[in-house]
């Protein structure tokens, strides 16, 4: 606070906020640096801008009252202070003053000091970086605190004495970038099979991530199925789906001349998992002995395949409900059958299921499949053996 004419304390220039004589002028300034957002310019920085500029705006007799106070440090301020008086003080200022409004093509640095308060915060940062550009100060901030996907984002005073007056800037990016990092770590859980935006909000809770954190919907908007090289087998998702057979975008449906059916309820793209046909595996010889013992007429709801090891094998799923599952109706085994119309390619995968390694048939889009489609495969098997009314694969 400045003091009037009328304060008793005549001998004092300056008091503190709650009236009283300040204590530490350096601490005090800084903090009204801080609460009033002003760049905490130093003498250094003021006589090497005012150095550029005098050369070309001011003459000998000028230049002495400003050096004479400009030059002044520390261990002799009392005693320079002291003899300079407040006719010397006002005529130094009112030099400065004229010297930081002559435009005649002065060096950028003083033009800047004497500009609106932003720009004088773009000189400071200058001097505080002298010969960094903000690819050199960025790479100083990330090697100190690296991006990564579960990194806590940088603390502002650490990081302040790296970045300075532009220190949102490039903590912004910092941000940018690992949210960037965090995305691709989320949607590589999610590779081979849209999710829902539950599924992706309970997978971000157990990141333990406290600040920074993507959402959900963001995710979601940009996943596609890019790369359709990464191993089903080793997709925590897919696992996932197998053993809870929470298969999402599906629907049953039933029809008078085909029974039950299986149909979309949101658009699948190429190459993605569309669900897997789940049942208890058993030899082919267990499976052919099912097949004998079927009811005439009945459906048989047995999958026939070599599996990882090139063994003959059978998915029974004839046997319903399955005992991992009593209160679902599965929906591969409702999947109906056509040569012609067939939009999905099943493959054998082998994955650890429960704690063992099973061979699991899961079924990919053989093209892009729109919403409300009956889903369909070729079952493999000749007309004599549809005619019996029996579905399996040979």
């Amino acid at each position: 606070m400045l003091m009037t004419k009328d304060d008793r304390d005549s001998d004092r220039f300056f008091l503190s906020s709650c009236g009283k004589p300040i204590y530490n002028p350096s601490a005090d300034l800084t903090r009204f640096h801080e609460k009033y957002n002003v760049p905490n310019i130093t003498g250094q920085l003021a006589r090497r801008v005012y150095k550029t500029a005098r050369e070309r705006a001011l003459n000998e007799e000028k230049d002495s009252y400003i050096a004479g106070i400009l030059s002044q440090t520390t261990p002799s301020a009392e005693t320079h202070y002291s003899k300079i008086h407040t006719e010397t003080t006002a005529t130094a200022s009112s030099h400065l003053s004229r010297l930081f409004s002559y435009d005649d093509d002065l060096d950028s640095d003083s033009s800047q000091l004497a500009a609106a308060p932003d720009q004088r915060r773009s000189v400071a940062a200058a001097y505080r970086f002298p010969k960094m550009d903000d690819q050199q100060v960025y790479a100083q901030l990330i090697l100190k605190y690296p991006v990564t996907v579960d990194a806590n984002t940088p603390r502002a005073k650490g990081r302040k004495s790296l970045t300075g007056t532009y220190d949102r800037v490039f903590y912004d990016r910092w941000r940018s970038q690992q949210q960037a990092l965090r995305v691709t770590h989320i949607l590589s859980h999610f590779a081979r099979r849209q999710p829902t935006q539950n599924h992706v909000e309970k997978f971000i809770e157990r990141q333990g991530w406290e600040t920074n954190i993507p959402k959900a919907d963001t995710v979601l908007s940009m996943w596609t199925l890019q790369d359709t090289t990464v191993d089903i087998a080793d997709s925590p998702y897919i696992r996932h789906l197998v053993e809870t057979q929470k298969w999402k975008g599906l629907t049953l449906a039933t029809e008078e001349d085909k029974g039950e059916c299986v149909f979309t309820s949101r658009p699948f793209k190429k190459g993605e998992v569309v669900c897997d046909y789940h049942g208890i595996p058993v030899s082919r010889k267990a499976g052919l002995k099912l097949l004998k013992i079927s009811e005439e007429g009945a459906m048989g709801h047995l999958f026939f395949f070599k599996n990882s090891q090139s063994v003959a094998s059978c998915i029974d799923a004839q046997t319903f409900p399955c005992p991992c599952h009593p209160q679902k109706d599965t929906f591969g085994r409702c999947i109906n059958h056509s040569r012609v119309r067939s939009n999905l390619q099943p493959r054998t995968v082998r994955m650890e299921i429960s704690g063992d390694l099973t061979d699991v048939i899961v079924f990919l889009a053989k093209h892009d499949i729109p919403v409300n489609t009956e889903l369909l495969f070729d079952y493999g098997v000749k007309k004599s053996s549809l005619e019996k009314e029996h579905c399996w694969i040979g």
